[in-house]
């Protein structure tokens, strides 16, 4: 199957958790630091990766980027985030109501993704500090 999923513009407020999604954790049981982390690269450089999503009672239920949508959450609750409201609308793609293949999707979505090797970590966080004296 080849999907194209057309990108829409969505209010944090409006996002919910896909039942489909296969990340066994729910938003309440993902790491904290991990999502604190996430957080803070959100509130500096915004949402890197769009959520995937997928309409389902009125709402846009997160079919992929639950810890995303989980670091969103925590910026529209935290009043020292500025910028980030129930309101404020993020990327994302919209998955067809009629998709037959939500739990594929997620799965790869989740799985594909790799963990950068230590090396390469050590040398962009060096990068980062020769670039910013």
């Amino acid at each position: 199957m080849t999907a194209s999923f057309k990108p829409v513009s969505v209010a944090i407020g409006d996002l919910t958790a896909h039942p489909a999604n296969v990340r066994s954790n729910s938003p309440e049981t993902y790491d904290p630091e991990n999502i604190a982390h996430l957080k803070a690269s959100i509130a500096v450089l915004g949402l890197l990766q769009p959520l995937l999503v997928q309409k389902l009672d009125g709402k846009y239920a997160v079919l992929a980027g639950g810890r995303r949508h989980a670091a969103l959450k925590d910026l529209v609750a935290d009043k020292a985030a500025k910028g980030f409201t129930a309101k404020t609308k993020v990327d994302c793609r919209l998955v067809p109501e009629d998709c037959d293949v939500t739990t594929a999707l997620s799965l790869a979505e989740n799985i594909t993704q790799a963990p950068m090797n230590a090396i390469d970590e050590f040398e962009a966080f060096a990068l980062l500090i020769v670039t910013e004296n």
